[in-house]
C-alpha cells in the first residue's frame, strides 16, 4: 500500500510539471532610440503602439482604433494586425488632452481634472469634473461598460452615456497601471517600499470587491491582462512575471539581461490553445551612449512564449 501511495503521489507531481506554465525568451533585439511607452494587441484585429514621436495617447474599442493628439483625435477602422487600419475621419477638439478611451460609439478625453465624451461625429455628450484629485499616471479603461478612470487616490467608474459617477475605489496612493479583461481590473499602486498589487471584481460594478491585494519590494513598471483573462502579466525594472489573477500566483518568471530595465511598455495575448505571446519593451542602458542623445539605438524589443 506505501509503494502505491508513493507511486500515486510521483504521478500527480509528474502532472503537475506537466502543466506548469513555460516562460521562453523567443527572440530579443537592438531597435530604435524613440521609447514606446504603451503597446496593445490582440493578435488578430489591431496593434497599437505610442511614442511620443507619433501621438499623445491611443485607444481600441468595437472594431476602431482611436489616436489622441494634444487637440484632434484619429479614428480607423482596423482590420486585421497585417494590415494598416483605414482612416475613417477626424475629431477636432476644444482644447488638448492627455489620455482618451475608446467606448462603444465614441471615445472619451481627459486632463487634469476634466473629462470630455465625444461622439464619432464630434458631438459632445458630457463634461465632467473629477472630484477629490486628479487623473493618475495609468491608462483609462472601458470595462463592464464603464470608464474607469485612475486617479492620484484611487480609482472612478463613470457612466459613458451620462459622465454620472457609477462607484468610487479610495485606496490613498496613485493608480501607476492597469489592465482589464472581462469582470476583472488589475491596478497597481505606488508605495515607498514597494508597490501594491490590487485585482477588482468588478462584476457589480457598483460595488467593486477587492479579491487581490500583494505588495512585494518590487517596482511594478507594466501590467497587461490575457484577453481571455487567464494570465496577468507583471514587469518590474528587471523580471516579468506571468501571475494566476485570482490568487496572484506566480506561474513563470524571467530576470532581464543585465543592464536592461523593463520600463515602457508590455502586452500578452493568445494565439492559439494554451500558447500565448508576450511582448516587452525595455531600455538597454548598455546601447545608450548618453541619456540625451536620443539618435542611438537603445530600446530592447523582448519575445516571449508562454504555454500551459
Amino acid at each position: 500500500m506505501m509503494v502505491m501511495r508513493r507511486g500515486i503521489a510521483l504521478l500527480l507531481l509528474v502532472l503537475v510539471a506537466l502543466q506548469a506554465a513555460q516562460l521562453e525568451l523567443i527572440y530579443s533585439k537592438i531597435t530604435f532610440g524613440w521609447p514606446i511607452w504603451k503597446v496593445d494587441s490582440d493578435c488578430k484585429t489591431y496593434t497599437i503602439g505610442v511614442t511620443y514621436m507619433n501621438y499623445d495617447d491611443a485607444s481600441y474599442c468595437c472594431g476602431k482604433i482611436y489616436q489622441l493628439d494634444d487637440d484632434e483625435v484619429r479614428i480607423f477602422k482596423a482590420t486585421s494586425v497585417n494590415d494598416d487600419p483605414i482612416p475613417l475621419g477626424k475629431v477636432s477638439l476644444d482644447e488638448d488632452f492627455d489620455k482618451i478611451v475608446a467606448v462603444s460609439d465614441g471615445f472619451v478625453v481627459c486632463k487634469d481634472t476634466t473629462c470630455v465624451r465625444y461622439l464619432d461625429n464630434g458631438t459632445v455628450l458630457w463634461r465632467a469634473t473629477l472630484q477629490g484629485s486628479g487623473l493618475g499616471d495609468a491608462d483609462l479603461e472601458y470595462v463592464r461598460n464603464a470608464v474607469a478612470i485612475p486617479l492620484e487616490k484611487g480609482i472612478v467608474y463613470l457612466d459613458p452615456d451620462t459622465g454620472s459617477m457609477i462607484s468610487y475605489v479610495s485606496f490613498g496612493r496613485e493608480v501607476t497601471h492597469t489592465a482589464a479583461c472581462g469582470s476583472l481590473q488589475a491596478l497597481s499602486l505606488k508605495g515607498e517600499l514597494g508597490d501594491s498589487l490590487i485585482v477588482l471584481n468588478l462584476s457589480d460594478i457598483e460595488h467593486p470587491k477587492v479579491i487581490l491585494n500583494r505588495t512585494r519590494s518590487w517596482h511594478i513598471t507594466t501590467l497587461d491582462l490575457s484577453h481571455d483573462c487567464r494570465y496577468l502579466l507583471v514587469t518590474s525594472l528587471q523580471k516579468v512575471y506571468v501571475l494566476r489573477p485570482t490568487d496572484g500566483e506566480v506561474l513563470a518568471s524571467k530576470m532581464a539581461a543585465e543592464g536592461t530595465y523593463f520600463i515602457t511598455a508590455s502586452n500578452i495575448c493568445k494565439v492559439k490553445d494554451d500558447v500565448y505571446t508576450i511582448g516587452v519593451v525595455a531600455v538597454d542602458l548598455n546601447s545608450l551612449s548618453s541619456i540625451t542623445d536620443l539618435g542611438g539605438a537603445w530600446v530592447a524589443l523582448y519575445g516571449y512564449l508562454l504555454t500551459q
